[in-house]
This record gives structure tokens, C-alpha cells and sequence, in this order.
């Protein structure tokens, strides 16, 4: 090929590569490292006033980690349920805890979630930002409720959700 095929192979290669035509693509707001771990870090310091010693995960809003913390004392199976709770709430875009609350007709579906890596127990948020859906929380080791029946793990997560100023959204909220 001669050089001037060869540029203008090249460039008709690059016209190829550009999107004309299309409308450029929206951005979303996500949770963002910094924000992540400060959820995290307010979650498990809302734990630790309470005096309980837990597992804490923040997922993206593809539930993907961004990060894990997990206090000196706590069970050894909180890290892994903290992170089954984070996905749950991400993907499901719902409070784990009222999961299962929405769905009397499929006595299985904790065993369902099991088999793939997420769960029903209670202490996993949703993360909503600017009305989107940007990731989750999932608080493990803070067992039990309140006199009032509030679940301490998801106590701990309404926390740190409102120490970074997003909204938390439940089961019943608005989808996506």
C-alpha cells in the first residue's frame, strides 16, 4: 500500500470510531471511593457506639466492592454476610430486611439468594443519591433488635447513609 492509502485508510478507520449521530451519554451520579468510605466508616462508628463490633461493606451500584471494614471483635462470618447484605441492596435496589416481606408467595427465596451469593437477613440499604441508585450497605455483627423492633445492623447503616447526605431507600420506595 502506498503512503497515501495508507493515511487515508487511516483516516476513513477513525471516522469509523466516532459515535455521529448519536446523543451523547448521560451521566449518572455515582457513590465515588471517598464517599464509600466514609459510609463505611460512619456505619461502623454508629456500630461501635452501640457497643457492637461488625462487618461493614459499601458496594457500587453494580455491587461491586469498594470497601470493607471490619472491627477487632467481630464474628468471623460477619465480613461475608456484610457483603451478601451491600449486593443484596444493590442489585435488588431495596432493604434486605423487606426482601422477603414483598414475596410470601416464594418460601424458597432465601434459599435462592444463598445459592448466588445474597441474602434476606436484615442490615443491607440501598445508597440513592440525586434519586439514582448508586450502590449499597451492608452492616453485619450488631444481632438482635431495639425495644422498638428496629434491626441494629440496619440502624447502623441508616447512619452512615445520612452522614454522607444521600437518601436511603426502602423496599417500597420508587425504582429506577
Amino acid at each position: 500500500m502506498n503512503p497515501i492509502h495508507t493515511l487515508l485508510f487511516i483516516g476513513l478507520m477513525s471516522l469509523g470510531s466516532h459515535s455521529f449521530g448519536q446523543a451523547p451519554s448521560q451521566t449518572r451520579p455515582s457513590l465515588g471511593f471517598d464517599a464509600a468510605l466514609k459510609l463505611a466508616t460512619e456505619t461502623r462508628l454508629a456500630c461501635q457506639r452501640m457497643g457492637f463490633s461488625v462487618a461493614v461493606s459499601v458496594v457500587d451500584r453494580q455491587a461491586l466492592p469498594l470497601v470493607l471494614l471490619v472491627s477487632d471483635d467481630a464474628f468471623a462470618h460477619a465480613r461475608k454476610t456484610s457483603e451478601r447484605k451491600a449486593r443484596t441492596a444493590a442489585s435488588r435496589r431495596a432493604s434486605t430486611g423487606d426482601i422477603l416481606g414483598g414475596n410470601d408467595h416464594e418460601q424458597s427465596l432465601g434459599v435462592a439468594f444463598h445459592a448466588i451469593g445474597l441474602t434476606t437477613l436484615s442490615g443491607g440499604l440501598p445508597v440513592v443519591h440525586d434519586n439514582q441508585y448508586v450502590g449499597g450497605v451492608g452492616v453485619a455483627g450488631a444481632p438482635g433488635q431495639n425495644a422498638l423492633g428496629q434491626d441494629f445492623d440496619t440502624l447502623c447503616a441508616e447512619a452512615g447513609i445520612k452522614s454522607i447526605g444521600a437518601q436511603w431507600a426502602a423496599a417500597k420506595g420508587t425504582k429506577e
